[in-house]
């Protein structure tokens, strides 16, 4: 009889580890910051062509981000992004990935399908230098996605309203190196509803480093560092990117970003960007530190 009952719970504690994880962090670009190093003018088109994979889900997104960059005041940039996705979920959906956060309410398909394809959440923001005393030299950064897109697309986009303020203190370090540090909150308005649930939208803290090293116009080099936590899923990145110049208004850029975490609540393990940027009539006001 021990033997039996002993059989009995082990089998339930191997069901409960082997069962889907209940737990999930969605995906948000991090909010885009403009300095003169970067470009002198505030006017810019910027167009991504993305790759993100996850070897072990077999989850991967293919996507083009356009970004619209316009002056806001006297040294702020106004930008607004919209991303267009194909979705590939292999044979693992959302609805045994993540359980918790489908609700009671569902769509024709989703959130059982293993693959989708439309447009992604519209975001709008600005960034800038604070801009008095002390702060002289630290950005900040104010992000909202728009309630425009579905839940078929979810962790990459839903219905919610994301909204994200984020200081960035700058450092020069000579020689044309600049260090960013930078902290945020991330809240969701409006997140509950039929389709997801509120689990589905994690509130929280982020965190991150960026080393940029600047040598002329539209070439630069970036290592980056990022860990945020939010509702306790935490994930863990780090990143490089370069750019150098295309044409006399525009720019190319190479991006990679690896998540260091092994965590089945990960939207993805590798994020590849290709990035064009076209910018438009130069600006004298300086938007940040300064380029050197």
């Amino acid at each position: 009889m021990r033997r039996g009952l002993a059989a009995v719970l082990q089998a339930l504690v191997l069901v409960g580890v082997a069962g889907p994880v209940r737990a999930q962090l969605p995906y948000l670009d991090p909010l885009p910051h403009f300095t003169a190093a970067d470009s002198t003018s505030r006017k810019a088109a910027i167009f991504e062509i993305v790759r993100n994979e996850d070897p072990d889900t077999g989850w991967s997104l293919n996507r083009l981000l356009a970004t619209v960059v316009l002056p806001a005041g006297g040294r702020a940039a106004w930008y607004l992004r919209l991303p267009v996705m194909t979705f590939d979920r292999d044979d693992l959906p959302v609805a045994e990935r993540w359980p918790s956060a489908v609700g009671t309410s569902e769509s024709a398909g989703w959130p059982h399908e293993t693959f989708g394809s439309g447009i992604g959440q519209l975001e709008v923001g600005v960034t800038g230098p604070v801009g008095f005393g002390f702060f002289e030299t630290w950005r900040y950064g104010f992000g909202m996605g728009l309630p425009t897109a579905g839940n078929d697309l979810y962790p990459w986009t839903a219905g919610g309203m994301p909204v994200r303020l984020q200081l960035r203190p700058g450092f020069i370090l000579g020689g044309g190196r600049h260090l960013w540090l930078q902290g945020g909150y991330i809240m969701h308005l409006d997140a509950s509803g039929e389709a997801l649930t509120p689990e589905a939208f994690p509130d929280g803290v982020q965190v991150g480093a960026e080393f940029a090293w600047y040598r002329g116009r539209g070439r630069r080099w970036l290592a980056t560092w990022d860990w945020e936590d939010r509702d306790e899923r935490v994930s863990h990145m780090v990143g490089a990117a370069v750019w150098f110049p295309w044409t006399r208004a525009g720019s190319v850029g190479l991006r990679v970003r690896h998540e260091l975490r092994n965590t089945d609540h990960r939207p993805a393990r590798w994020y590849f960007t290709l990035s064009f940027r076209f910018d438009g009539s130069t600006d004298a006001t300086s938007l940040d530190l300064g380029a050197e």
